[in-house]
């Protein structure tokens, strides 16, 4: 459960949406429609380890403590190089484009900023990390999709594959929250008809109001 001290934000909630999406993908018989995607998810989530959770909410304390440890470098945008000889026994090579998310001087300093206050509420308050509350929404494809970048055919002929796939594949948007309580959520983004929508502003403020407060309210947050 190790996260790399150059995550932007530090989420832990990423290694939730790993599992579902790898727990999904090892389904005998995949969902086909996306009311049979989102049962799958509710089923996948209700069978979610508890020790998973656990492990995660008790690893926020190495994680500040990571990012403190890490020298002040950026990871900045990458590009590969194609080369390409013109002598009849040289062998070409493609050297496809690999990307990194570009965090600068100002993201480093943000998250050390948090990690020292977050430090420093600790050693007043050991169980201060159970306090935080993490969330997230993460994309869940009905077709499979996947990055054509990411996918290649090693071949010494062209197998003239070709894989259909609708212009506007159908999606889910599940949002949750983690925390030292369990899990909150999940949560479907969707209209009044039951059908999946785009999440922007107003939906996620109604969510916050009309989902997360009243399910928060169900928990014991007194005692934290």
């Amino acid at each position: 459960m190790d996260w790399p001290a150059r995550s932007p934000d530090l989420n832990p909630i990423e290694h939730v949406w790993d599992f579902l999406g790898r727990r999904l993908a090892a389904r005998t018989l995949p969902p086909v429609m996306i009311r049979e995607l989102r049962l799958a998810l509710q089923d996948e989530w209700a069978a979610m380890p508890q020790q998973l959770i656990d492990t995660l909410i008790l690893s926020m304390g190495r994680r500040c403590e990571t990012c403190l440890a890490t020298p002040n470098l950026e990871l900045v945008t990458r590009s590969g190089d194609g080369t390409w000889n013109d002598s009849p026994d040289a062998c070409c090579q493609v050297i496809y484009s690999q990307f990194g998310l570009a965090i600068h001087q100002n993201g480093h300093q943000a998250r050390r900023r948090f990690v020292e206050w977050a430090q420093n509420e600790i050693a007043v308050v050991p169980d201060f990390h159970k306090r935080i509350l993490l969330s997230d929404e993460e994309h869940f494809w009905l077709n499979g999709y996947v990055n054509k970048q990411n996918c290649r055919i090693w071949s010494e002929a062209n197998p003239q594959v070709y894989v259909e796939t609708p212009l506007h594949p159908e999606k889910l948007t599940v949002w949750c929250a983690l925390w030292a309580g369990g899990i909150i959520g999940p949560y479907f983004f969707k209209n009044d008809e039951g059908h999946n929508v785009t999440v922007n502003g107003d939906r996620y403020r109604a969510m916050i109001t009309n989902f997360f407060i009243p399910e928060l309210n169900n928990h014991d947050v007194q005692e934290l």
